[in-house]
């Protein structure tokens, strides 16, 4: 089996290069029998912490549609589908997974055909080695994410006008209101540091209010009538370009 790991970078700060660096010595101690490609794309990178970084990766590559999430996650997915990848593993450049974690997300991807997106789950740093007592599933989390071809032949790539956030949340809406699923396992752990795009801004409230509330809040809204949670509208779920043209 291949499989695909894709992650996109976003480092302009100290923090974040370290952050960054120790995600990717984590994900590289994997433990999976799997053949493994590493794709990264960046996003906005210092020169410097791109040439510190590129010995992780067997694809890096700049994002040809510039600073978009969204269009990193696209291109990235389908770059390595087209390369023979079964699966295509998503995380953050902020976080820690245990040993298993891609194996056992890979494994609980193969029990649940059914759905179209898996997701590992976040738990404390200090609790990495544990195993959990018992399976369970809850709400995805996209800081940890593992897909195959389904996704975007049943539901449609993300929607590249949400370029930092909700781009996730939009994803999930379309899902549900094609009557997909989505799911996540206990048994697939990593320890998430947070927003590092937050944290790594000089006013993490000036960056959340810029980012979030001006650009990516505003669109999701006007698209599904609704925040996260609140949606009204039951529109065409694999509408994706430019949807919040429709909306206004």
């Amino acid at each position: 089996m291949k499989i695909g790991i894709l992650t996109t970078l976003y480092i302009t700060s100290p923090l974040q290069f370290e952050l960054a660096y120790d995600s990717l010595e984590s994900l590289k101690k994997s433990n999976t029998d799997a053949e493994i490609v590493n794709m990264g794309i960046v996003n906005k990178c210092d020169a410097h912490y791109v040439q510190e970084l590129d010995k992780f990766y067997d694809i890096l590559i700049t994002n040809p549609e510039g600073n978009n999430l969204s269009a990193s996650w696209n291109f990235g997915i389908t770059t390595l589908l087209n390369l023979g990848c079964e699966y295509v593993v998503v995380p953050n450049l902020d976080i820690l997974v245990a040993p298993d974690c891609i194996q056992n997300l890979v494994y609980f991807a193969q029990r649940n055909p059914e759905c179209v997106l898996w997701t590992a789950t976040h738990i404390e740093k200090e609790n990495l080695g544990k195993m959990p007592k018992e399976e369970s599933t809850h709400s995805p989390d996209f800081s940890f994410f593992i897909v195959d071809k389904s996704l975007f032949d049943q539901v449609g790539q993300f929607d590249q006008q949400f370029f930092a956030y909700h781009g996730d949340n939009d994803m999930s809406r379309r899902a549900s209101l094609a009557n997909l699923k989505m799911c996540s396992t206990n048994y697939a752990r990593y320890w998430h540091y947070g927003s590092v795009s937050m944290k790594g801004a000089h006013d993490p409230k000036e960056a959340e209010e810029t980012l979030g509330s001006m650009v990516s809040r505003p669109l999701y809204v006007a698209k599904h009538g609704g925040e996260a949670d609140k949606e009204t509208f039951i529109y065409p779920y694999n509408n994706r370009n430019n949807s919040w043209q429709i909306y206004y």
